[in-house]
């Protein structure tokens, strides 16, 4: 800056010198020469002078574009591309196991320590059996009694059948009885009817016969169980019944009433015994998965709750766990492909899982994405790369280094020989690829040499 006001000064005072001889040259030899001369000479001079210094002077005020400012450009139209979605994720196992007892009891051993491998079935822990024991012989006790009440009242009812049976076979014998009596009375009547001279006297004759032998039979029928019959009558009057069949079905609706309390108390006491057994056999503490121990979380001598975890366990089967952000969750489908970038290693992988309710925090949505076995060493809890494929999208796609950004992204295109800037908007990212809008169907879009260019600037395109 104290240069330039230097040379400012100096071109004042060589101007002044040259003003002041100017004046002496025309005012002692050319006396005679007109005032109007002497002012036209001098304006000629600051002419020429404004003509020598200034441009050189204020190079930096005055730009002026003397030729075309090379370019390398690209020509761009719709066209279509697959969309990446590139995210950051952590190996976990495709499902774990919280491993608790079911009771309240003290926790006696652990068989495993973290990092063990685990199979299907394997105890890993025990508990305390005492309450369990104390339990199951409980229910032992009251699945005794409640089948010997069951078979009592079984007995009850079978005997209620049996009694309603033989009252009705009573009754039966009773009715047969008064029918025989009631068919031989009309046969003799008949019988009697006919002279015996009659043709049809023989014939009568005989029918009442018959009927005579079937009263007898009929009569020797009831005749065995009469005194049991009158028994059982006298019973039914004595409970306020009319007659034993009435009695006796009343006997037998109540013993199946019986019944059916008495197996629904069974089936509960049966209920509680297995349950029994089966809480004594989950004192054994056994994996449900094949996979590795991720953590023991208690002690020996602990206490065991439902609500406090003995260890956790992992299945051997992995997968990528990826926090997706709520605008790209809508992209997302189960079957999409992926790639899986780990330790270097490019691997294949799709969506398998897609959460519906966002972390509280990150407000993200867990997407599991699958993995190969782990047979090449990759540990969870390792970092990846994935990239999920959700499909083909139309539209301008350019090269994701030549967007600028003054605020807003923007991109030069050449029109008429002329750099023209064109605000744009990202819409999706593809690897090293954004699709825009902003532009026109078609053009060509600078890829070189843009860092230095201006609005309006004369370009020439180079290849």
């Amino acid at each position: 800056m104290n240069n330039k006001n230097e040379d400012k000064s100096n071109i004042k005072l060589k101007f002044t010198e040259f003003l002041t001889k100017a004046k002496n040259f025309f005012t002692k030899k050319h006396k005679g020469i007109s005032t109007w001369i002497f002012f036209a000479a001098a304006a000629v001079v600051i002419i020429i002078l404004l003509i020598i210094f200034l441009p050189r002077n204020n190079q930096n005020t005055i730009t002026i574009q003397t030729e075309a400012q090379a370019v390398k450009v690209s020509a761009f139209s719709p066209t279509g591309s697959d969309v990446v979605l590139n995210y950051a994720g952590t190996i976990q196992p495709e499902t774990t196991q919280n491993v608790s007892y079911t009771g309240i009891s003290e926790l006696t051993n652990i068989y495993v320590n973290e990092g063990d491998k685990v199979s299907t079935g394997q105890i890993v822990a025990t508990v305390d059996t005492s309450n369990a024991q104390t339990a199951l012989s409980n229910a032992e006790s009251a699945l005794v009694a409640a089948q010997a009440s069951q078979e009592r009242a079984e007995l009850n009812c079978n005997r209620a059948q049996n009694n309603l049976d033989t009252a009705k076979s009573y009754e039966a014998k009773e009715n047969a009885l008064t029918t025989a009596q009631k068919e031989l009375d009309e046969a003799i009547a008949q019988r009697d009817a006919l002279d015996p001279s009659d043709p049809q006297y023989a014939q009568a004759q005989q029918n009442v016969e018959e009927k005579q032998k079937a009263k007898d039979e009929a009569q020797s029928a009831y005749d065995e169980i009469r005194y049991q019959k009158e028994t059982m009558d006298r019973i039914a009057e004595n409970n306020g019944f009319t007659d034993a069949v009435s009695y006796y079905e009343y006997e037998l609706k109540t013993a199946n009433t019986t019944l059916e309390e008495a197996n629904s108390a069974l089936n509960s006491a049966q209920s509680n015994y297995e349950e029994a057994q089966d809480n004594l056999e989950k004192c054994n503490i056994r994996s449900e998965l094949d996979g590795y121990v991720i953590t023991v979380l208690l002690n020996e001598g602990e206490t065991c709750t439902p609500i406090n975890p003995i260890m956790v366990i992992g299945s051997g089967s992995t997968v990528v766990t990826v926090g997706i952000s709520q605008t790209d969750i809508k992209e997302i489908a189960i079957g999409q492909t992926c790639d899986i970038i780990l330790n270097g290693n490019t691997l294949n992988g799709s969506v398998k899982s897609i959460g519906q309710i966002p972390d509280t925090s990150s407000r993200t949505y867990e997407v599991q994405v699958t993995l190969p076995d782990l047979s090449e060493g990759y540990f969870i809890g390792e970092l990846a790369t994935v990239k999920i494929h959700i499909g083909e999208r139309t539209g301008i796609w350019l090269p994701i280094n030549i967007i600028m950004n003054d605020g807003e992204d923007y991109v030069f295109v050449v029109e008429d020989e002329h750099a023209v800037k064109k605000y744009i908007k990202i819409t999706d990212i593809s690897n090293d690829m954004v699709l825009v809008s902003g532009l026109d169907e078609g053009g060509y879009v600078v890829i070189e040499g843009m860092k230095n260019l201006k609005s309006g600037n004369l370009v020439k395109v180079i290849e």
